[in-house]
């Protein structure tokens, strides 16, 4: 395994394990968080939906505070 696919494995490992970008970003020796983001963001495919999930579930049992205006 040449040295960017050994790179790659050791960022993707870490960041499987839960490090924070700025963790990885250290390790890797990259300037900027965004540098080290930028090219991992595509381990996190289904991270918009995990949110989307956890937000439904805590505002799904909560009666709305607007109620739904009366058009007359």
């Amino acid at each position: 395994m040449g040295g960017r696919r050994r790179r790659h494995c050791y960022a993707s490992l870490l960041f499987a394990d839960g490090q924070s970008p700025k963790t990885v970003q250290k390790r890797l020796g990259h300037s900027k968080p965004l540098n080290t983001l930028d090219t991992y963001t595509h381990l996190w495919p289904k991270e918009e939906d995990a949110t989307a999930a956890v937000i439904e579930s805590v505002l799904g049992a909560v009666p709305p505070f607007c109620p739904v205006a009366v058009v007359r």
